[in-house]
């Protein structure tokens, strides 16, 4: 990839999920509830919003939520790791072809 050249995250999911099957549908749900609890701790942990905070508290709010940590809210949403990390490498290397393993947490 160029560095001239981006990637359109938002517009790969809303091709991949923007669907009404029940697949979608759920995939969508594991997003905005990870999301929101992201969203949720990092305001009464740090103050701020996630992408406010600096590099090193970034990494524990994400090392957090991917060991499912209750004390931070997320025994819920350590799937949202596996999202994340897969729709990532979908999206950079458009490969669509890959199966999408959602794991029952």
């Amino acid at each position: 990839m160029h560095a001239e050249q981006s990637i359109d995250a938002v517009g790969y999911l809303n091709r991949q999920f923007g669907s009404t099957t029940a697949r979608c549908v759920d995939v969508r749900d594991a997003y905005r509830r990870g999301i929101a609890a992201i969203h949720d701790h990092c305001r009464l942990a740090y103050g701020r919003s996630f992408h406010e905070l600096s590099l090193v508290q970034k990494h524990v709010v994400l090392s957090q939520l991917e060991d499912g940590c209750a004390e931070a809210g997320f025994e819920d949403h350590a799937r949202l790791v596996d999202l994340l990390v897969r729709h990532a490498a979908e999206a950079y290397f458009d490969a669509t072809q890959i199966p999408l393993r959602v794991s029952k947490a």
